[in-house]
């Protein structure tokens, strides 16, 4: 696994894109921070906020990053997003860890596998549209 070349950035278009003069496919983000947050609002009104640092990005394969839900930020989950292709299409696993059974039961609890399954509806909308 090779680490980010100085200077390595990120830029947002329709995509997120690492541009940098890196060796191999592996990039170990130790020596670029690359941070994601997330804010979002309920139908009730409650204010929903994310944050998090992306830890490995292997192309075409796999990203491993940090998730916090502001709510509780001791109950931080690291995701790693697989991506498998088989006969031209592509299948995506996440897995989410939690160093405690309680956050992951409140995660579980939380609701969110709805909002999970509409931002997974957008994402195979976008890629129907590239196909």
């Amino acid at each position: 696994m090779s680490s980010a070349a100085p200077g390595a950035r990120a830029t947002s278009s329709r995509f997120l894109r690492l541009s940098a003069g890196l060796v191999g496919d592996a990039v170990l983000l130790a020596s670029t921070a690359l941070a994601v947050a997330a804010v979002g609002r309920t139908e009730g009104g409650f204010e929903v906020v994310f944050h998090g640092e992306y830890r490995e990005i292997v192309t075409n394969e796999r990203l491993v990053y940090t998730e916090v839900y502001e709510g509780a930020p001791e109950g931080e989950a690291v995701d790693t997003m697989t991506f498998t292709e088989q006969r031209g299409r592509t299948s995506l696993t996440i897995l989410m860890q939690f160093t405690r059974q309680e956050h992951r039961d409140a995660v579980i609890d939380s609701g969110m596998e709805a909002g999970m399954q509409d931002a997974m509806d957008l994402l195979e909308q976008v890629a129907v549209s590239l196909s």
